[in-house]
């Protein structure tokens, strides 16, 4: 099957399309130009798809804008090839097609190159209004990307498996933790480890919740002071993301860290390399690309995330030693956020065989050991939910998160809710919205863990309430003791906040600014989504 007939593409290049036709610079540009123009993107690392776009122009105006079969024998009058990441450049607006970018080698051209150097105008007029869109969809671009790869780091997974550290080979290592690990004796317990092949460390223990960029790049200052050849973040997901960053920042100080692209070649670990240690048993950030930090923008506090797959640790240690004493509330809102990232990363449309396999066995764990891991404080239970978030994080790190993420990314900023239950309160709620273009998905989730007649969907989403229930989470918005005044004079920043969110447009099924609004309303006081 083609990437354009399992995409959205044709919505995006029919907007294309309409703004080209009523541009009149366009029109002018192309007005004596009739033929076929094809955009060929070549496969690279991080796109392994060939795309051809075509463009059937005719006197200055778009007849046709479509994505036709890589085999196809169209010849169009000019074609441009080039690879993915020079098509996320000139998209971001950080190159244009031009004569150089063509003798240069970077955009390969078939045709006419005199032709091409007349009609350069009209080529860039095309891209301009792609950046223009681009612009506008904000989160919507993720609806543009495919995957068809699994990464992961070395894991090292089991009992006890942290001596593993003792037998690393650093000079330095700068611990990225918080005031709350040093306080358990978690930092120590890592210190001694390292102190057995002479490692000098550092420890940076300022990480906050929702970690500020301000305090991403103070770390930073410490490890230019300290000069690391290892960077280990240990604790929860907020340290983990943070010392993503500061390794970011470390190795290449000449990239502002919101401009990051998952397109990018960083070039990274040529002064560090990467390891994670996860303390709660729930965000998975031990095992993806993405890095969660928050801006203030316009005086609304906004979660940016960072995506870029050298962000990778070279090892994630998930050793169950660090979360036998976790606290009730910890085990149910990361244990919740793991049940999402599961769900959330088979139901997506990025999922592959791989992303099945780890998520239906995270799903399964967490069924049955997660009400035990958290009312009984049971030590088997608590290994097995600590594998399931590791399980589960490498589901929707080769997949990808969607409307609970999207939903739930600016329901917890907004509101300062933990992310486990921000996510896993919309759990229901998105189960429905998608229950007809996801039903096969849905109904085969279900099958796996037991549920094989009636109305499996229904059954499923009944399960999935029982679950949150059985560790006092939440099911509905209300619940949070958010008064309905304070709920409503929020909900436009809510609505604003999900559609700067590429997980908002990651499903199966893609939601309109009214409908994102209507799923908060729902949400909060607790209906069945029947739209």
């Amino acid at each position: 099957m083609s990437l354009g007939e399992t995409s959205n593409l044709s919505i995006f290049l029919a907007k294309l399309r309409k703004r080209l036709n009523s541009d009149p610079e366009f029109k002018s540009a192309a007005e004596d130009w009739v033929g076929d123009l094809v955009y060929t993107l070549l496969p690279d690392p991080n796109f392994p798809w060939i795309l051809r776009i075509l463009f059937s122009i005719e006197n200055g105006e778009i007849k046709a804008a479509k994505v036709i079969d890589p085999e196809s024998d169209v010849k169009p009058r000019l074609e441009f090839k080039m690879m993915y990441s020079t098509f996320m450049m000139i998209a971001r607006g950080n190159m244009d097609i031009s004569t150089s970018a063509v003798l240069k080698g970077t955009i390969k051209l078939y045709g006419s190159k005199l032709e091409a150097l007349k009609k350069m105008k009209m080529f860039n007029i095309i891209v301009k209004h792609l950046r223009e869109i681009l612009r506008e969809w904000r989160g919507k671009t993720a609806i543009l990307l495919r995957r068809a790869e699994f990464k992961a780091p070395h894991i090292i997974m089991g009992k006890d498996v942290r001596e593993i550290i003792s037998g690393l080979k650093a000079k330095k290592a700068l611990i990225v933790t918080d005031k709350v690990m040093v306080q358990l004796g978690i930092v120590d317990e890592v210190k001694r480890l390292l102190s057995k092949n002479n490692v000098i460390v550092e420890v940076f223990d300022g990480v906050e919740p929702e970690p500020p960029i301000e305090l991403v790049k103070k770390a930073v200052k410490v490890a230019n002071r300290f000069k690391p050849n290892v960077i280990i973040g240990i604790g929860g997901g907020s340290c983990m993301d943070t010392a993503k960053a500061v390794f970011a920042l470390y190795e290449r100080p000449d990239i502002p860290l919101e401009r990051v692209d998952p397109s990018w070649e960083l070039g990274l670990r040529k002064k560090a390399r990467l390891i994670l240690i996860p303390t709660t048993s729930g965000t998975g950030s031990e095992v993806t690309w993405a890095s969660v930090v928050t801006i203030m923008k316009d005086g609304v506090r906004e979660k940016v995330g960072i995506g870029n797959r050298e962000l990778i640790p070279d090892y994630a240690i998930v050793d169950p030693y660090f979360i036998y004493n976790l606290p009730k509330k910890l085990v149910s809102s990361t244990g919740l956020d793991a049940l999402t990232h599961a769900l959330e990363g088979i139901i997506s449309p990025w999922r592959n065989e791989l992303v099945y396999a780890v998520g239906l066995r995270a799903i399964k764990l967490l069924l049955r050991y997660l009400p035990k891991s958290y009312k009984e404080n049971d030590k088997l239970a608590r290994e097995k939910v600590h594998y399931a978030a590791t399980l589960a994080g490498l589901a929707f790190g080769n997949s990808q998160a969607t409307l609970c993420h999207g939903l739930g990314h600016a329901f917890g900023a907004t509101f300062r809710i933990p992310h486990g239950w921000a996510v896993s309160v919309f759990i229901p709620y998105v189960i429905d919205y998608y229950r007809d273009d996801a039903k096969n998905v849905l109904e085969e989730i279900a099958e796996e863990i037991g549920i094989m007649d009636g109305d499996k969907v229904e059954q499923l989403r009944k399960e999935m309430i029982e679950l949150i229930k059985a560790v006092d989470g939440y099911t509905k918005l209300s619940e949070f003791e958010i008064s309905e005044d304070d709920f409503m004079a929020k909900i436009d920043t809510l609505v604003e906040l999900s559609k700067d969110d590429s997980c908002t447009y990651s499903g199966p099924r893609i939601p309109s600014d009214d409908e994102i609004r209507k799923l908060y309303e729902y949400a909060y006081y607790g209906k069945r989504v029947d739209f």
